[in-house]
């Protein structure tokens, strides 16, 4: 499901108290803080901000490449302060993080 289809569908099936649901979401850096299912979530684990909820998003979406290319993401302070390969890592626990909320 795609940006927030999945956080709409997940607070809709709460709604239905089932044994359980499987999900696979995609395009997270679509994502709006707005449409995020577990604001609370974010809050006590210290991301609530919208800054910083689109910190997680660019994380995320940097994890993906395998290399960047000279131009991309020229502008984010992570990739002045950490190796690439840092940032990755940094990129999949930002997944993990919105992903477990």
């Amino acid at each position: 499901l795609c940006a927030g289809a999945t956080d709409a569908a997940l607070t809709r099936v709460c709604d239905l108290q089932l044994v359980g649901v499987c999900m696979a979401p995609c395009c997270h850096q679509k994502l709006l803080l707005v449409d995020y299912c577990n604001r609370n979530y974010l809050d006590e684990v210290g991301f609530g901000s919208e800054k910083h909820f689109r910190t997680l998003l660019a994380l995320l979406q940097m994890s993906c490449h395998k290399e960047l290319k000279g131009f991309e993401y020229q502008n984010q302070v992570f990739l002045q302060v950490f190796p690439f390969e840092h940032v990755k890592l940094l990129g999949q626990l930002a997944r993990r993080i919105l992903e477990e909320g």
